[in-house]
Parts: C-alpha cells; sequence; structure tokens
C-alpha cells in the first residue's frame, strides 16, 4: 500500500507537472500557426514537444488513478470483510442491541467513503502546488493582479465546494438515520405479518413507512441539489476564473492587447 501511495504521488505530480507543461507550450505553438514564421520545422519544433507531455500526461494520469482507485477497492472490500467477521463473532445479546438497517448503511455507506476518497487522496497537495505554478505563469502573460484575480476567484469556488461538501456530509447523516428507522420498521412488519393482516393493519403501516419514507426522500432531494450546486461550480469554475483574469487585465491595462497564443495558454 504504500509504495502504491508514494509512486501515485509522484505520478500525479508529473501528471500536473505536464499539464502545467502543455499550457507553456501552447503558447508559442499558437503564436507560430498565427504567423507562421519559420516554416514547418518552426512548427515541428513547437508541436512536438506539445505532443509528448500529452502522451505522458495520459499514461501518468491513468496509471496513478488506477493504483489508487485499487487501493480504494481493497480498503472497502478488507472493511466489508472486517464487519462480516465481527458479526460472525459477536453474541446475539450484543447484536439484538444493533439494528439491520445500522448494519446495510456501514456496508453501504461509510465503507464506500473509502472506496471515493482514495483516487483523490494526493489533489490537496498536488493542486496546492499547481496552483502556485499557475499563478506566477498567468502572472508573466496578463500581469499579477489580474493573476490574483483570476486564482481568487478558483480559490473562492474551492471554498464554497468545501462548505457545500459539509452541508452534504449532514445531509447523508440525516438520510442513514431515516434510511435505518425505515429499514427496521419494514423489518418489524414482515415479522410481525400475520399479526398485520389479522388485524387488519395495512393502511396504517403503510403510512407510518411512508410518512418515513417522505422525510427521507426530502433529505435525498436536499442531498441531491447540493451536489448539483457543487458540480455547477465545478464546471463553470474555469470561466468565471478567466473572465476574471481577463477583466482585471483590461481594466488596469487599458488599451493592452494579447496575442492569440497569449489567451490560448490563460485559457488552457
Amino acid at each position: 500500500f504504500w509504495v502504491d501511495l508514494f509512486v501515485s504521488g509522484f505520478l500525479f505530480l508529473m501528471d500536473y507537472g505536464s499539464l502545467i507543461a502543455q499550457a507553456a507550450l501552447l503558447r508559442p505553438f499558437v503564436n507560430w500557426i498565427e504567423s507562421g514564421a519559420g516554416g514547418p520545422a518552426a512548427g515541428a519544433a513547437r508541436g512536438a514537444p506539445l505532443v509528448l507531455c500529452g502522451v505522458f500526461n495520459l499514461f501518468a494520469h491513468h496509471f496513478g488513478f488506477y493504483m489508487l482507485m485499487r487501493g480504494g477497492w481493497n480498503a472497502r472490500l478488507g472493511l466489508t470483510v472486517m464487519l462480516h467477521a465481527k458479526l460472525l463473532r459477536t453474541r446475539c445479546s450484543e447484536l439484538s442491541r444493533m439494528t439491520t438497517g445500522y448494519v446495510v448503511s456501514l456496508v453501504t455507506n461509510d465503507c464506500q467513503r473509502f472506496d471515493n476518497l482514495l483516487p483523490f487522496l494526493h489533489c490537496p497537495w498536488a493542486s496546492f502546488v499547481l496552483l502556485c505554478v499557475s499563478y506566477v505563469l498567468i502572472a508573466r502573460i496578463v500581469g499579477f493582479k489580474a493573476a490574483a484575480a483570476g486564482c481568487g476567484v478558483l480559490v473562492s469556488s474551492v471554498a464554497i465546494q468545501a462548505k457545500l461538501g459539509f452541508v452534504f456530509k449532514r445531509l447523508r447523516a440525516r438520510t442513514a438515520q431515516h434510511t435505518d428507522r425505515r429499514v427496521r420498521l419494514i423489518s418489524e412488519l414482515l415479522n410481525s405479518i400475520l399479526s398485520v393482516k389479522a388485524f387488519a393493519w395495512e393502511a396504517p403501516c403503510l403510512d407510518a413507512v411512508a410518512r418515513i419514507r417522505k422525510k427521507e426522500a426530502d433529505t435525498i432531494l436536499r442531498a441531491q441539489l447540493c451536489r448539483a450546486v457543487t458540480t455547477g461550480l465545478y464546471f463553470c469554475t474555469t470561466a468565471l476564473a478567466t473572465f476574471a483574469a481577463y477583466a482585471t487585465f483590461f481594466y488596469t491595462r487599458r488599451g493592452a492587447a494579447l496575442s492569440v497564443g497569449d489567451v490560448c495558454s490563460l485559457v488552457a
């Protein structure tokens, strides 16, 4: 596990480094396409490193993610096996204090979090390095003020998404509670189905299940709305950061112009 962790961290660093290199190499290549100076040889000299960085990014990204995803699978399966082994060794008197819904929630929700976490384990520190290097490269094109505006929008978006992540976590906890109550109630109804049929309690029992299910559905809806806002911010952050950088650049440097290569490199 530790070998895969360190190797994947190195691959993530190379992955982000190749992304930065592509953005930097795109500028002279696009400027050559615009001007055509130097002929095909100059274009090949500018385009070949760009292609090599793209191929390197392809392999580093996929191998790094595969190693971390494999660690997530193993962690989830290992925890599930440990949970089953613990349940088999636990006495019946102690199991009576634990509901079926609680055990199902542990397997389906808590163990799954390790599978979701591991592929993005290196993103916090690698993103910080990428942000610092990107700020310097952007500042060389549009200046430090415009670069600060664009990076500020990016950091603000990340902070908002982190806050929404905590809200989503609380909503998931409430959903798990409602799911536990619903599963426990349905289990009790199934165990006492003869009494329910004998006394014609079908309608009150269905109403009780429906009320709990409605509360569960409401929390799921709020959680999905929170996830939708987070996803929307994720996809529009690049456009908002680019707009902020351009607006600040043209406001602070009135009359200045950017080449096509500068624009493509900044967006990349």
